[in-house]
């Protein structure tokens, strides 16, 4: 009973169909995995312009909206693909505020829909990599199964966001 809203060899996608194998048989309600990875180019804030924000920011912020809108409170288990933009990365304003805008929304939802039973996290993907798909993947399966968190982020880096790797000089202006 899983509702895969992510677009046919996307990660997301490849997630879900590793989350199928693993629970097909022990998924009792109706649960999803949505795509909720950033669609914007990565480019310093300064080249960024009004065309850049509608179409990296607002419209799949908005499209995401109408994606939850559409799964409750019937799905009760919702888990987002994301990315760790959204705890900054260098050049990635644009992912890093529709990676915000999608964990506010995220967050809201579980919110609104928590007297109902319904449960809506994001797993938030560094570099990825068949490793980290497998990871995601058993991460997101117990995520679908469970009743145990609502509202919550959580990293699938390996540990990479506990290093300052994205952290670099920049020059005076």
């Amino acid at each position: 009973m899983l509702t895969v809203v992510a677009d046919p060899g996307s990660v997301a996608d490849s997630i879900a169909a590793l989350v199928d194998r693993q629970c097909a048989d022990t998924l009792t309600m109706a649960a999803a995995l949505v795509d909720a990875m950033p669609p914007g180019r990565a480019a310093p804030l300064d080249a960024l312009g009004d065309a850049d924000l509608e179409a990296g920011l607002i419209q799949p912020l908005a499209s995401l909206g109408a994606t939850l809108a559409g799964l409750v409170p019937q799905h009760r288990r919702i888990v987002l693909i994301g990315t760790m933009a959204g705890f900054g990365q260098w050049h990635a304003s644009l992912s890093a505020g529709f990676a915000a805008g999608a964990t506010g929304l995220m967050r809201s939802v579980a919110l609104e829909f928590m007297r109902e039973g319904v449960t809506v996290n994001m797993i938030a993907l560094g570099d990825m990599d068949d490793r980290q798909a497998v990871r995601a993947a058993g991460l997101a399966a117990v995520l679908l199964q469970s009743d145990a968190m609502s509202g919550q982020v959580l990293p699938c880096d390996g540990g990479d966001n506990l290093r300052m790797t994205q952290a670099r000089n920049r020059p005076l202006a």
